[in-house]
């Protein structure tokens, strides 16, 4: 009514607000009652601007329900002249918007998002900055990860570059960066399809390997 309180509803309104018909006069409730907190302003500015100013609205927002869960819905109000208590009054109609294809889809496209930021940084946090294959850290946890498995063989190395000092005061770290890729290129792709790779730091790296356990395995590894 004129004074935004809530009167004669139908049972759609309660599957989507979980309010009935009594709760109309227990709670006295308002428009803004359906509205959570933080977006009750921006809410109160935009039937302003289409139901008070046009007539008419209509409006995507988030609606509080009795029991307290948000739910996403679109609502279109119509504005009329109510004869018999001689002030306006707003009609609205109220769609629940939370199985909508357009709301599936964009959920999808940010649930899809979410992951491909969540992987990059991921990705980020394990690999080493210089040499792009597995840091420190993340070598070890990959590590611990496969000696929970049963029935496999485990290798593991650990090799550091000789002389590597004297290379980088001869020729500069420049070059001495591109010696460490090119070992870490070098080791990492002869471990790959059998293990992985790390750079434990400065000129150490290491691999593990890790294969089902058959008959031919330790042969395979030796030659590997």
């Amino acid at each position: 009514d004129s004074t935004s309180r809530v009167i004669p509803i139908d049972y759609n309104f309660t599957g989507i607000t979980g309010y009935e018909k009594e709760d109309l006069y227990k709670y006295q409730l308002k428009q803004t009652d359906l509205i959570p907190g933080e977006d009750i302003d921006v809410y109160m500015n935009l039937v302003s601007k289409t139901v008070f100013e046009t007539g008419t609205g209509y409006i995507e927002h988030r609606l509080r329900r009795k029991d307290g869960f948000i739910r996403n819905v679109f609502c279109l109000g119509v504005r009329k002249f109510d004869v018999l208590s001689k002030s306006n009054h707003v009609r609205i109609i109220v769609i629940d918007a939370e199985n909508t294809i357009a709301i599936n889809a964009a959920r999808k496209v940010a649930r899809e998002s979410a992951v491909r930021s969540e992987n990059r940084w991921k990705e980020y946090l394990r690999k080493d900055s210089m040499t792009g294959i597995l840091n420190h850290e993340a070598f070890i946890n990959d590590i611990e990860s496969e000696l929970l498995k049963e029935n496999r063989i485990f290798g593991f190395m650990i090799i550091d570059v000789d002389y590597f000092k004297q290379y980088n005061d001869s020729y500069g770290h420049m070059e001495g960066d591109q010696m460490l890729r090119l070992v870490a290129n070098t080791l990492n792709q002869k471990v790959e399809s059998i293990g992985f790779a790390g750079r434990l730091g400065g000129d150490e790296f290491a691999a593990f390997i890790s294969i089902p356990n058959t008959d031919n395995a330790q042969a395979f590894i030796k030659e590997q």
